[in-house]
Order: structure tokens, then sequence, then C-alpha cells
């Protein structure tokens, strides 16, 4: 399984089960396992998996079984050549494609109903429940109600702290020192390409219990440049302002 992102091996549980061992995208792991939880519950039985990851080169062998190579134009290209689909065999993407979601963990082949019909009940309530947990019935653009695709469902970025929660400790002092520090930092970095030697990032810690922390991570400034050793000095006179402050 080296050719393939973070797999994870997909457990038989009471909502799952496996033809084999079966492996997964590890990041759709859960939300796979979501809605094969919500399906079981409605139809009344667990969900099969049939294939999952699979293999560039088992990909070629199945491409190669089902389509044959041609001397004219098709939509399909591969190696230099057109192919043909043969009659009577189920589609396949082309090996290493944009459309060869197996090979990365990503697309699955389901039954326990869900690939009889697009319109069987078990494949209405798979797509209902499924589409919440982020999964697809991409299947339905070229024929298989079984070809679902899996894309994670991220959870929205926490809300910025407002400013009226912030430390009660924090004056208006001690935001201009902060925000001078800052600057001059900034500055200094602006100036660390002809001082060859950069000046560390001044860090504001996270807010903690009743109190600002403040890290300096200045660096030694070569003392041939003037101007970036001044900016360097205001910086560490700002912190040192800060943390006398903080301890008085």
């Amino acid at each position: 399984m080296s050719d393939a992102p973070d797999l994870v091996l997909i457990p038989n549980t009471a909502d799952v089960i496996t033809n084999g061992p079966q492996y997964i995208a590890r990041s759709l792991l859960a939300p796979f396992q979501a809605a094969a939880a919500e399906f079981r519950a409605e139809a009344g039985r667990p969900v099969y998996v049939a294939e999952a990851y699979r293999s560039d080169t088992e990909q070629r062998r199945i491409f190669l079984e089902r389509y044959y190579r041609v001397d004219y134009p098709t939509s399909v290209l591969y190696e230099g050549s057109y192919w043909v689909k043969r009659t009577g065999v189920a589609t396949a993407a082309v090996p290493g494609s944009i459309y060869a979601r197996h090979r990365l963990g990503e697309a699955l082949d389901l039954w326990s109903g869900i690939d009889t019909s697009f319109l069987s009940p078990n494949h209405l309530i798979w797509v209902r429940v499924a589409k919440k947990h982020g999964w697809d019935n991409t299947g339905r653009g070229f024929g298989e109600p079984w070809h679902q695709q899996g894309t994670p469902v991220t959870s929205p970025a926490p809300a910025p702290i407002p400013e009226s929660q912030e430390d009660d400790d924090m004056t208006e002092d001690d935001r201009k020192i902060l925000k001078q520090a800052a600057a001059d930092a900034k500055a200094a970095r602006d100036h660390a390409d002809t001082a060859k030697q950069a000046v560390a990032r001044l860090e504001a810690a996270t807010i903690g219990t009743g109190k600002y922390t403040i890290v300096n991570n200045l660096e030694t400034i070569k003392k041939s440049q003037a101007r970036v050793e001044v900016l360097a000095n205001t910086i560490s006179n700002g912190v040192g302002k800060r943390i006398a402050k903080l301890k008085a």
C-alpha cells in the first residue's frame, strides 16, 4: 500500500461488513462509519463494502480487462492510445487519473441493496444519510449505483475571542507596548536580509489565567549592522517594560 496516502483498515462492526480486508483513507473512516450507522438504523442491515482501496497495479489490471485498444479517437486515452469499453462490463477509471479515486482510498463499492438500482429503497436511504457525512454517489455519472466517493466534512474554524473577553490585566499601555514591539520586530525582519542575520519573531503567548506572557525570541544581531541592532534593542526594551509591569 505504499503507493497510496494514509490508509486504515475498515473494521467489521454491527454497521459494516467488508469483503475481506478493505482499506480507506484515514480521514474518511469516521464519516463512513457514521453514515453506515444511520443506514443500518433505517434499512435494518449493515453496509457491505465490496471494495475500497485499489492499488494502481490492480486498477491497471481491471482497466485492461474491461477495455480494448482502438485506432480511432475516443473519450478514453491511456498510454498514448484510445480505448473502448467491452460490452457488458462495468466502467473502470484510467489508471493514475484524477478519476481513479479507489487508489486514494476515497471510493467505495457498496452492496446491501445500495448497488441494485439508483431507485432502490436502500440506495435512496444511503444517498440521503451519507450526504450529511460527505459521501456522494458519483457513480450515477457512469451507471454505477454502488460507487460512492467521500470528501471529509471539515469543521468551521473557531470564532476569534472578542476583545471584551481578553485578560482584565491588559491595560492600554500594555497594548501600546505590544503594538510597538510588533512593529519594531517587523521592521527588524525587513532589514534582516542586509544584516545577514534575522531578528527572531516576537511571539506573544496565548491568554493565560489573569496575565499575558511575552516570549522574546530576539537573536544576536551583527554589530556592524547598526540599524538592525537599534531595532533589536527597541524590541528588548519594550519586552522588558512589559515583563516589569506584569511582575509589579
